[in-house]
């Protein structure tokens, strides 16, 4: 009896542990699957959003009779003030310099630039169309555009830059045709769990009528049908885009010595685009079986190293060197910097296209996913709430 309940006893210890294991094994696998899809990041801004919620429940609070007066309510202050900055600069440098164990830590560590690619889709004709920055929504109003935002990254942008470490996402991912990007001129098309696109997507790499999506946009009505476009793999390989530097659509004026923006002369964005640097669709990917969570968005993904190219084409651009080589003069008006009437200043960004959206959000989070209304705080209690250090 003793050496049965010893057993028993064995047993059971066994069990506990393995059954302990199991769950820890469990937790890790989500927390690396969660950290996939949703990174540590460290932005420029960051604002304490609960506090700004229980400043708003405050100010509800603080006076219930206003006798008969209009009380103001501080939202725009507590949010300018709860706002602060961080120098990512030096966070970079002490990152990079070994003094910290960071890199033990990680897996990997990625640094975001905000810089967009400019990407044109050639369509018959020689019509060109800008599909990245995707063009589309500015062309939309009310409803729709709301419609749009409510989407997401993945309903206005179809473009995003694959991670420079591909052991983040290659193993979440079947190749369904063709292969992964290898240089900074190929990319890769990614599908959604289900094996779909984005009909924006489609219309970006030109398998939907551009003069369709115009109708669409133009006229603000198209007749929907159950009927569903179906393709083949093989029809998104070898399709051709081209990259155009945003330093090109400035043009120098012997007249007034100053660079002009001819980006929206037609004529020439078609003459640049033309002799722009051929992009390829080599492949399409998408998320195997049980990946429940993944780290690339639908649409299409470029290499990493792009970006760096841009950097590169960017900061040989005679604009760059003439604006490098007179810090003091604006070379858009040809004013110095601290002259009173230069209103418009220099933005050195627009030689990049950097997406100054990407600065503003606080910690990446994406409002538009939201939806909030911020009178649902209204019903809100957090009286109980310590928000005490």
């Amino acid at each position: 009896l003793v050496s049965f309940a010893g057993s028993i006893g064995i047993i059971g210890i066994a069990m506990i542990l393995s059954l302990s294991h199991g769950v820890n094994q469990y937790i890790e696998d989500m927390e690396e699957k969660t950290m996939s899809e949703y990174p540590l990041q460290i932005t420029k801004t960051t604002t304490n959003m609960m506090s700004l919620s229980a400043d708003m429940m405050t100010n509800q609070k603080s006076s219930s009779d206003t006798d008969g007066k209009v009380e103001e309510m501080q939202i725009l202050n507590q949010m300018v003030s709860g706002t602060e900055y961080n120098d990512l600069k030096s966070l970079k440098a002490y990152l990079e310099s070994g003094k910290s164990d960071i890199k033990n830590q990680t897996k990997a560590i990625e640094y975001d630039y905000g810089i967009t690619p400019q990407i044109y889709l050639q369509e018959e004709g020689g019509k060109v169309r800008q599909v990245c920055p995707d063009q589309t929504v500015s062309s939309l109003s009310g409803s729709s555009s709301m419609m749009l935002a409510m989407m997401g990254s993945s309903g206005l942008e179809q473009f995003h830059a694959l991670p420079e470490n591909d052991a983040l996402y290659k193993n979440q991912y079947d190749v369904k045709a063709g292969h992964w990007p290898e240089n900074e001129h190929q990319c890769v098309v990614v599908l959604t769990k289900d094996g779909r696109l984005y009909d924006m997507t489609l219309y970006s790499l030109g398998l939907k009528s551009g003069e369709e999506l115009d109708k669409i946009l133009d006229d603000k009505t198209v007749e929907t049908s159950d009927k569903l476009e179906t393709f083949d793999y093989d029809d998104f390989l070898g399709i051709k885009l081209k990259l155009v530097n945003a330093s090109d659509y400035y043009v120098y004026d012997n007249e007034f010595s100053v660079w002009k923006d001819k980006s929206d002369n037609d004529k020439y964005i078609e003459n640049l685009v033309k002799d722009g640097e051929d992009l390829e669709v080599v492949g399409v990917v998408q998320p195997k079986d049980g990946e429940d969570i993944t780290m690339l968005t639908a649409g299409v993904s470029y290499p990493a190293s792009l970006v760096n190219h841009v950097i590169e084409e960017a900061s040989k651009s005679k604009i760059v060197k003439a604006q490098i080589k007179n810090k003091k003069k604006n070379v858009f008006n040809g004013k110095a910097f601290d002259d009173p009437d230069d209103e418009n200043g220099l933005n050195m960004e627009d030689f990049f296209k950097v997406d100054e959206e990407a600065f503003k959000n606080a910690f990446k989070v994406d409002t538009s996913k939201m939806n909030m209304d911020s009178s649902i705080f209204s019903n809100m209690d957090f009286s109980d709430v310590d928000l005490s250090d």
